[in-house]
């Protein structure tokens, strides 16, 4: 389920839920055309878990937290697109 949020809510839910865990930038997905749209991507490897941010430029508008069955980068990447073909 994606979430609306404010910039400054999506960083904060983002320390919230790694809660101490190391966190790590796993990729940047950007809308095709000369779109500013983009999904950031950040992956909490002890967590099983990745929070995709949507972004207007560098305003977040929305985010949305997946918990994966096992940490996959290419499984986060391919979320990112899908989240992108769905707006």
């Amino acid at each position: 389920m994606i979430i609306p949020t404010l910039s400054e809510n999506a960083h904060m839910a983002l320390a919230q839920l790694a809660g101490g865990s190391r966190v790590t930038r796993v990729h940047t997905q950007w809308q095709k055309g000369n779109s500013l749209t983009n999904v950031v991507t950040y992956g909490i490897k002890d967590k099983l878990t990745v929070m995709h941010i949507l972004r207007t430029g560098r305003e977040c508008i929305a985010y949305e937290v997946k918990h994966l069955d096992r940490y996959s980068l290419s499984e986060a990447i391919q979320q990112a697109r899908e989240i992108l073909d769905e707006i």
